[in-house]
């Protein structure tokens, strides 16, 4: 199953990365949402060693910019080791209009924006550049076992979404 890290700073970008785990996990990814109250963190673990575990393992890390991501120290950390990991992480950005993305990924891939009174109507982009983001990576590294070929069908999934619309 493809594993989605999402990060975020601020309250707003609480509220939006919250609805879009909500929103990859109903399209059968597994989304962990990375903050001390997410309901995917066991009680009594050492919830920073887990969150960072989970960032190891992701396939993709969805940072949501807002002004927020700025001043969130975790958030930038979270970013800084996804890029010097041993393997690293791919980065999607889902991005607020008039916001400025982190200098840390303003080259790693093409962002996808959200207005802010509706993030939701950029839910189906970002998942089809998440869809894109992991092809590319597959294309590049020929790591054919980074996801396995029976659970992701990234042509498939790309079809079914491009009907719905």
């Amino acid at each position: 199953m493809l594993r989605i890290f999402i990060c975020y700073g601020g309250r707003e970008g609480e509220r939006i990365g919250t609805d879009l785990r909500g929103f990859l996990r109903n399209q059968g990814l597994d989304a962990f949402l990375a903050s001390p109250r997410s309901p995917d963190i066991p009680a009594g673990v050492d919830y920073k060693r887990f969150i960072d575990n989970r960032l190891l393992s992701s396939h993709l890390m969805i940072p949501v910019c807002n002004s927020g991501i700025h001043r969130s120290a975790p958030a930038l950390r979270e970013i800084r080791l996804a890029i010097n990991a041993p393997k690293p992480i791919p980065i999607v950005a889902f991005i607020r209009r008039r916001c400025r993305l982190p200098n840390l990924i303003k080259r790693k891939w093409e962002p996808i924006r959200f207005d802010a009174a509706n993030p939701r109507s950029a839910y189906q982009r970002l998942l089809v550049e998440i869809y894109r983001r992991i092809d590319y990576e597959r294309e590049k590294s020929e790591d054919l076992h980074m996801i396995e070929p029976k659970e992701f069908f990234v042509f498939g999934a790309l079809k079914k979404l491009l009907r719905r619309r």
